[in-house]
């Protein structure tokens, strides 16, 4: 039997490199497929407060992990949804420019 105890949201890959950046000082501008669903809802409000997030259109949901751990050690890790990047938007190649 698992009992939940804590969760902890963060970011990863290149998010979590962005959000450190960010964190540290830097200014830093992210452009990335986010959707719009609770996963990417969650990222956009641990991003947008510390950087310039340029969200592409995401098919699908943002991939998220769960990780459960037994004394500080991982167990097992939950991967679901992923999906892929539609077409880039005006705002992400006006940034590029």
């Amino acid at each position: 039997v698992v009992s939940e105890c804590a969760e902890r949201i963060r970011p990863g890959g290149a998010a979590l490199a962005a959000y450190l950046a960010a964190r540290d000082g830097r200014e830093v501008t992210l452009i990335t497929g986010v959707g719009d669903d609770p996963a990417g809802r969650a990222l956009r409000e641990l991003l947008e407060p510390w950087l310039n997030l340029v969200p592409l259109p995401l098919t699908g949901t943002v991939p998220e992990k769960t990780r459960v751990l037994a004394q500080d050690r991982p167990v097992v890790r939950l991967d679901r949804g992923g999906g892929r990047v539609r077409e880039a938007t005006d705002e992400a190649r006006d940034v590029l420019r």
